[in-house]
């Protein structure tokens, strides 16, 4: 994608002024073929380029984009996403008697470290609310002509706009993040329902050998965006304290006890620690990668502290296939849940590494999706980074920690429609 963007001005001809678009560059792509008709998985390493075009028109759902800037400092990093989710508050509350959105589609910048902006976004919304999306190369959006359903006015600020209105610049260079944000009209037509968003998330990470406790933390700033963190540990139940390398001589030995498991470039940590609020403690879960193992251990990203705990994780094709199954069954009854619930269209957002290789044969994912939802259009993106807040429903019993970004995962996002 250049500078100037022929395909978003074609798009915007097409479909007019003031319909939100997002373009991105991305690891590849599913959907169908325009002269097929099969749905296909496209890897970007095989084709090179390619286009997807999803359209969608969600009767009684208002649709708005909204940016997350950069912040040039990161004493400014809190403000910033401040002020982004509270931007998601007032254009919801704007068009909706609910608080929240229906559910919100998100990208990224690949170099962008986004896990501090996710947690406060699941923090701040309520548990139902779904987020999808991923971390792409580059993206362009628009707003359209700044006009709203209902005439509401926008709330950017000045300069939000101006940024907004450089349509011809690569936005990612000014933006961490872009969402898509869905929510529910005040009031509807007469006659029209309710879409609902429904998330499952099937993960192909599987947890090996001991848990260990951070005992040094030391964030590196390699340019910006860019972190990585720095860590020794000490093994549960253990006061030795444990550099890199004997960590990484202890993760080798427990592959190696394992059957299933094989030793692959691709190595990470997840990362539980304790959330302080005002009236209650919580925790919350992250992977990072690991990106340096000899003598030293350094993950990608920033955001881990002394005191918490961490395991490894490994790449495993029976993890992806068992999890896939179950979020199939999470995705599937959707026919019991009242008698004229449809479900009418599929978005993928996968992983680019969970390719023929991993899973044994090509598109697999997508495949496994058009199988168990016969007639669902489909269409989806392949990224490295994946983002998934799945929902709550209820809470009892209570939620889980998730990692809201993810890797090696697909995230499935079914929309159905309820009369």
């Amino acid at each position: 994608m250049g500078r100037t963007d022929w395909r978003l001005l074609m798009v915007r001809a097409k479909l007019g002024g003031n319909v939100p678009l997002i373009t991105c560059k991305n690891l590849g792509f599913t959907g169908c073929d325009s002269v097929s008709k099969q749905v296909k998985e496209i890897p970007y390493v095989e084709v090179g380029h390619g286009i997807l075009l999803i359209v969608g028109f969600l009767p009684g759902l208002n649709v708005d984009v909204i940016p997350l800037l950069k912040a040039k400092k990161e004493a400014l990093r809190e403000t910033v996403v401040d002020s982004f989710i509270n931007e998601i508050k007032s254009c919801t509350g704007l068009v909706s008697d609910h608080a929240f959105p229906t559910g919100v589609i998100m990208f990224a910048d690949f170099n962008a470290d986004i896990r501090f902006m996710l947690e406060q976004m699941d923090q701040s919304l309520n548990g139902g609310t779904p987020i999808a999306g991923g971390k792409t190369e580059c993206f362009i959006f628009s707003n359209g002509d700044g006009s709203r359903s209902g005439g509401s006015v926008s709330l950017l600020s000045l300069e939000q706009r101006r940024l907004r209105n450089r349509r011809q610049a690569n936005q990612s260079d000014v933006f961490d993040a872009v969402a898509l944000v869905f929510a529910r009209h005040r009031i509807r037509p007469h006659g029209v329902g309710e879409i609902h968003f429904n998330l499952a998330l099937s993960s192909g990470l599987l947890p090996i050998g001991s848990m260990y406790k951070a005992s040094s933390v030391r964030v590196f700033n390699n340019g910006p965006c860019r972190c990585t963190t720095r860590l020794t540990a000490r093994r549960e139940g253990s006061s030795l304290e444990l550099d890199g390398e004997r960590l990484m001589l202890d993760f080798v030995n427990f592959v190696n006890e394992v059957e299933s498991a094989h030793l692959s470039d691709d190595i990470y940590i997840g990362v539980t620690k304790e959330i302080k609020q005002l009236t209650q403690s919580d925790t919350s879960f992250a992977i990072h990668e690991v990106i340096r193992n000899d003598e030293h251990l350094d993950v990608e990203g920033q955001g881990i502290h002394t005191g918490d705990t961490f395991c490894f994780y490994i790449p495993d094709s029976e993890t992806a296939l068992t999890s896939r199954s179950k979020a199939f069954e999470k995705l599937g009854p959707l026919e019991h849940r009242g008698t004229n619930i449809q479900a009418f269209g599929g978005l993928i957002f996968g992983c680019c590494s969970r390719d023929r290789y991993f899973l044994g044969e090509a598109a697999s994912d997508c495949m496994a999706f058009v199988e168990k939802f016969s007639g669902v259009p489909v269409g989806g993106m392949l990224f490295c980074g994946e983002i998934a807040r799945c929902p709550v429903d209820g809470e009892n019993p209570p939620r889980l920690p998730q990692s809201l970004l993810n890797f090696y995962s697909n995230v499935y996002l079914l929309m159905s429609y309820a009369p």
